[in-house]
Protein backbone atom coordinates (compact mmCIF):
# COMPACT_ATOMS: atom_id res chain seq x y z
CA UNK A 1 0.00 0.00 0.00
CA UNK A 2 1.18 3.86 -1.12
CA UNK A 3 2.53 5.64 1.80
CA UNK A 4 -0.63 8.10 2.11
CA UNK A 5 1.53 11.11 2.92
CA UNK A 6 3.20 10.85 -0.10
CA UNK A 7 0.50 10.89 -2.20
CA UNK A 8 -0.73 13.45 -0.68
CA UNK A 9 2.06 15.43 -1.42
CA UNK A 10 2.39 14.64 -4.67
CA UNK A 11 -1.01 15.01 -5.96
CA UNK A 12 -1.35 18.27 -3.76
CA UNK A 13 1.86 19.40 -6.18
CA UNK A 14 0.11 18.63 -9.31
CA UNK A 15 -3.35 20.51 -7.92
CA UNK A 16 -0.56 23.53 -7.19
CA UNK A 17 0.01 23.30 -10.80
CA UNK A 18 -3.02 22.59 -12.91
CA UNK A 19 -5.84 24.43 -10.79
CA UNK A 20 -4.20 27.38 -9.32
CA UNK A 21 -2.33 28.73 -12.60
CA UNK A 22 -5.49 27.72 -14.92
CA UNK A 23 -6.44 31.40 -15.05
CA UNK A 24 -3.39 32.35 -15.95
CA UNK A 25 -3.71 31.98 -19.75
CA UNK A 26 -6.69 34.29 -19.57
CA UNK A 27 -4.94 36.91 -17.81
CA UNK A 28 -2.21 36.75 -20.35
CA UNK A 29 -4.64 36.94 -23.22
CA UNK A 30 -6.47 39.86 -21.84
CA UNK A 31 -3.57 41.75 -21.17
CA UNK A 32 -1.91 41.00 -24.84
CA UNK A 33 -5.15 42.02 -26.61
CA UNK A 34 -5.95 44.70 -23.97
CA UNK A 35 -9.71 44.05 -23.83
CA UNK A 36 -11.79 41.82 -21.48
CA UNK A 37 -14.84 41.23 -23.76
CA UNK A 38 -16.48 37.96 -23.13
CA UNK A 39 -14.91 37.61 -19.94
CA UNK A 40 -17.53 38.29 -16.89
CA UNK A 41 -16.52 40.48 -13.88
CA UNK A 42 -18.95 38.61 -12.14
CA UNK A 43 -17.13 35.42 -12.64
CA UNK A 44 -13.91 36.19 -11.37
CA UNK A 45 -15.01 38.19 -8.37
CA UNK A 46 -17.32 34.84 -7.44
CA UNK A 47 -13.90 32.74 -8.14
CA UNK A 48 -11.87 35.05 -5.80
CA UNK A 49 -14.47 34.18 -3.17
CA UNK A 50 -14.24 30.83 -3.40
CA UNK A 51 -10.69 30.60 -3.48
CA UNK A 52 -10.57 32.49 -0.09
CA UNK A 53 -13.00 30.01 1.03
CA UNK A 54 -10.84 26.99 -0.37
CA UNK A 55 -8.24 28.46 1.53
CA UNK A 56 -9.32 28.52 5.20
CA UNK A 57 -10.60 25.01 3.92
CA UNK A 58 -7.57 24.06 3.56
CA UNK A 59 -5.75 25.13 6.15
CA UNK A 60 -8.42 24.43 8.46
CA UNK A 61 -7.72 20.94 7.76
CA UNK A 62 -4.07 21.17 7.96
CA UNK A 63 -3.43 19.17 4.79
CA UNK A 64 -0.30 19.74 2.37
CA UNK A 65 1.53 22.74 1.83
CA UNK A 66 1.09 23.05 -2.04
CA UNK A 67 -2.86 22.68 -0.95
CA UNK A 68 -2.37 25.67 1.51
CA UNK A 69 -1.12 27.77 -1.36
CA UNK A 70 -3.26 26.89 -4.29
CA UNK A 71 -5.99 28.30 -3.51
CA UNK A 72 -3.87 31.62 -2.84
CA UNK A 73 -2.37 31.59 -6.42
CA UNK A 74 -5.98 31.25 -7.83
CA UNK A 75 -7.37 33.85 -6.20
CA UNK A 76 -4.54 35.98 -6.34
CA UNK A 77 -4.59 35.41 -10.24
CA UNK A 78 -8.25 35.75 -10.21
CA UNK A 79 -8.19 39.19 -8.64
CA UNK A 80 -5.39 40.24 -11.22
CA UNK A 81 -8.67 39.38 -13.88
CA UNK A 82 -11.02 40.96 -11.89
CA UNK A 83 -8.86 44.10 -11.91
CA UNK A 84 -8.07 43.74 -15.64
CA UNK A 85 -12.26 43.47 -16.49
CA UNK A 86 -12.19 47.31 -14.54
CA UNK A 87 -9.19 48.43 -16.27
CA UNK A 88 -10.74 47.55 -19.49
CA UNK A 89 -14.11 47.38 -19.47
CA UNK A 90 -14.65 50.30 -17.21
CA UNK A 91 -11.69 51.92 -18.00
CA UNK A 92 -9.88 52.60 -14.68
CA UNK A 93 -6.17 54.07 -14.51
CA UNK A 94 -3.32 52.33 -13.95
CA UNK A 95 -3.07 53.50 -10.20
CA UNK A 96 -6.92 52.77 -9.75
CA UNK A 97 -6.34 49.50 -11.03
CA UNK A 98 -3.48 48.57 -8.47
CA UNK A 99 -4.80 50.44 -5.76
CA UNK A 100 -8.30 48.39 -6.60
CA UNK A 101 -6.05 45.20 -6.41
CA UNK A 102 -3.97 46.10 -3.43
CA UNK A 103 -7.11 46.26 -1.62
CA UNK A 104 -8.87 44.09 -2.90
CA UNK A 105 -6.12 41.38 -1.98
CA UNK A 106 -5.89 42.65 1.24
CA UNK A 107 -9.45 42.79 1.79
CA UNK A 108 -9.49 39.27 1.36
CA UNK A 109 -6.28 38.16 2.89
CA UNK A 110 -7.74 39.76 5.98
CA UNK A 111 -11.17 37.49 5.65
CA UNK A 112 -9.50 34.78 5.30
CA UNK A 113 -7.72 35.03 8.57
CA UNK A 114 -10.54 36.05 10.17
CA UNK A 115 -12.43 32.98 9.02
CA UNK A 116 -9.43 30.62 9.73
CA UNK A 117 -10.54 31.83 13.52
CA UNK A 118 -14.21 31.20 12.86
CA UNK A 119 -12.72 27.57 11.59
CA UNK A 120 -10.58 26.94 14.72
CA UNK A 121 -13.11 28.02 17.11
CA UNK A 122 -15.74 25.87 15.15
CA UNK A 123 -13.81 22.70 15.25
CA UNK A 124 -12.97 23.32 18.58
CA UNK A 125 -16.58 23.53 19.58
CA UNK A 126 -17.05 20.30 17.14
CA UNK A 127 -19.73 21.97 14.98
CA UNK A 128 -19.70 20.02 12.29
CA UNK A 129 -22.18 22.01 10.54
CA UNK A 130 -19.98 25.13 10.55
CA UNK A 131 -16.95 22.93 9.31
CA UNK A 132 -18.72 21.39 6.13
CA UNK A 133 -19.97 24.63 5.72
CA UNK A 134 -16.36 25.96 4.57
CA UNK A 135 -15.85 23.03 2.91
CA UNK A 136 -19.18 23.31 0.84
CA UNK A 137 -18.86 26.84 0.35
CA UNK A 138 -15.65 27.01 -2.46
CA UNK A 139 -17.46 23.97 -4.16
CA UNK A 140 -20.74 26.27 -4.67
CA UNK A 141 -18.68 29.41 -5.53
CA UNK A 142 -16.50 27.76 -8.10
CA UNK A 143 -19.53 26.27 -9.98
CA UNK A 144 -22.21 29.60 -9.17
CA UNK A 145 -18.52 31.11 -11.10
CA UNK A 146 -19.77 29.87 -14.10
CA UNK A 147 -23.29 30.61 -14.65
CA UNK A 148 -22.49 34.76 -15.26
CA UNK A 149 -19.94 33.68 -18.08
CA UNK A 150 -22.56 31.51 -19.82
CA UNK A 151 -24.61 34.54 -19.66
CA UNK A 152 -22.37 36.51 -21.17
CA UNK A 153 -21.82 34.07 -23.64
CA UNK A 154 -25.37 33.72 -24.25
CA UNK A 155 -25.81 37.39 -24.72
CA UNK A 156 -23.07 38.81 -26.73
CA UNK A 157 -22.76 35.12 -28.63
CA UNK A 158 -18.96 35.71 -28.01
CA UNK A 159 -16.87 31.95 -27.93
CA UNK A 160 -13.35 32.05 -25.87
Amino acid sequence: MANRYLLEQVFSYFGLVFWSLQLAPQAWKTYKRGTSTGVSVWTMFIWSLAGLFMGVYNIGLNVAIALWIQPQVFTFIAVICLMQEFKYQYHWSNFKTTLGFATVCLIIGALEVGFLFAYKRAESDNNQGALRLFGILPVIFILGGFLPQYYEIFLTRWTL
